[in-house]
Formats: structure tokens, C-alpha cells, sequence
């Protein structure tokens, strides 16, 4: 990870109460493992107290490679979805989408309705269809609250 130096302690950089390392995610992002479909895994991260992870800037990608590190070379499903309308990926804390990591050629909606986000082992995205739900993909990553950054007060 180039650019990110992430040091566990409870300093507080920009004054706003919440550590640094919170900030950045320790303890807010994990992967749950299980057998779940997408929207299994959406309605036990709800349970949790938190939801599948968005994630919504390079910032943010980076940070959870830090924090969750080398358990991210797996697929796992994500908080994204265009089911509401077909092309219109939106995260399901309703958080804005300006940031994907598409792998190429996606999404593509090959099956007809590929309406849940995938993070391949590679890191990149797919969009998957009901009929592949639990098929590829079975565990999920755990966000609880949203990324924050450590350098401005939020």
C-alpha cells in the first residue's frame, strides 16, 4: 500500500473525537464468512448493526486493504446494487456512487439482471445475476458506520 502509514493508537489528527485508526477503519471493516447470497448477506450485516461495505473513493479501498489486508484476495459481496433500476448502481446506505472499480467489460448485465455487486479476488467489480447468487460468492465484507478521514474534522 503506497501512501498510507496507518499506526494503531488513539490519536485523534483532526480534533473531531474519533481516533484515527476508527477512522481509517480498524475495527469497522470485516469479512463475514458463511453461505450467504447477496441478500442474505445484506440482512446479516443489518443484524450486525452495520451494512455490506460501500465503497465510496480510492481513499477508502485503501484504507480497507490496510485494515482487513491479506483476506481481501477473495470474492466477497458488496453493498451495491442496481435492482431498484436496472443501470443505476446505488450503495444500500444511500451513500453517493461516485467511485467503481469495475473489472473490465462490467457491468454487463450478461444473465439478463445482474443486480448485485461483487468484489472479485482481484479487487475489481462484477455485477451478478439471481442465478448465481451463493454459487460464486458466499461470504461478504462488514462495514459499520462509514469511512471518515482522519486529516478533517467530519
Amino acid at each position: 500500500m503506497s501512501g498510507v502509514d496507518i499506526t494503531i493508537t488513539d490519536t485523534d489528527t483532526d480534533g473531531d473525537g474519533l481516533s484515527d485508526a476508527y477512522e481509517y477503519g480498524y475495527g469497522r471493516y470485516q469479512i463475514v464468512t458463511g453461505s450467504f447470497n447477496w441478500v442474505q448477506a445484506k440482512a446479516d450485516a443489518e443484524a450486525r448493526g452495520g451494512h455490506l461495505a460501500t465503497i465510496t473513493s480510492a481513499q477508502e479501498w485503501t484504507a480497507i486493504q490496510t485494515v482487513v489486508s491479506g483476506a481481501l484476495n477473495q470474492k466477497l459481496w458488496l453493498g451495491g446494487t442496481d435492482e431498484a433500476q436496472e443501470g443505476v448502481w446505488r450503495w444500500v446506505t444511500g451513500e453517493s456512487w461516485d467511485f467503481t472499480r469495475w473489472s473490465s467489460g462490467e457491468p454487463s448485465n450478461s444473465d439478463g439482471a445482474e443486480n448485485w455487486l461483487e468484489k472479485y479476488a482481484d479487487g475489481t467489480w462484477n455485477d451478478l445475476s439471481f442465478n448465481d447468487i451463493g454459487q460464486n460468492v458466499t461470504d461478504y465484507l462488514f462495514e459499520i458506520g462509514y469511512y471518515t478521514d482522519p486529516n478533517n474534522p467530519d
